[in-house]
């Protein structure tokens, strides 16, 4: 599945040695956004908190209908990340492409921290999920990335259908060095 996809690509970045020796790649053995820890979701209403000890709790798709607090109190303050939201569970999609939810690049590590987007860049505004009624619940994931560098210039896709999350990744991490998965936590929404 999706997964598995998402693996293969981590180990073709690491044999590539694409990423700087500071900068490893993710763990293979990493399964599901739940795997990868350390990060705090905080729904608009700072009614719900998603994180490690209650990774992929089943939720009102409503509770995050606005923005999201975002944050990895784990972070490097000395490093840059890039922030991804996807859905894994659109119905007729092949696998291996998501729903593009959300990327925020270029976030100060000391602000990420702290749930702090503002010195970030917005590459595609948030989405609130909405899954499809009759196709259940779906996984919406939220990845955190390592940047190589303080301030990339991410290629994102106009259409956030079909988003193609090993390819995309390949290509940022051949241009601006965006490498391991630092951090990462999901929930799921049905309709």
């Amino acid at each position: 599945m999706a997964s598995s996809q998402l693996i293969s690509l981590l180990l073709l970045i690491a044999g590539t040695g694409l990423c700087h020796a500071d900068c490893q790649p993710a763990n293979p053995e990493v399964r599901s956004a739940c795997d990868y820890a350390g990060l705090v979701v905080i729904s608009w209403s700072q009614e719900i908190t998603v994180n490690s000890s209650n990774c992929d709790l089943m939720t009102d798709k409503n509770e995050f209908r606005d923005q999201p607090e975002v944050r990895f109190p784990g972070a490097d303050p000395d490093a840059y990340y890039t922030l991804l939201m996807i859905d894994p569970d659109v119905p007729f999609f092949k696998d291996g492409e998501y729903w593009l939810h959300w990327v925020v690049s270029n976030i100060p590590g000391h602000d990420l921290a702290t749930g702090n987007l503002d010195a970030s860049t917005e590459m595609k505004c948030y989405q609130r999920p909405q899954p499809p009624e009759g196709s259940g619940a779906h996984r919406y994931q939220f990845l955190v990335f390592r940047q190589n560098q303080v301030n990339v210039e991410l290629s994102v896709p106009d259409s956030r259908q079909h988003f193609r999350l090993d390819k995309w990744l390949q290509n940022q991490s051949q241009k601006e060095g965006l490498c391991e998965i630092s951090a990462g936590v999901q929930f799921r929404a049905p309709f």
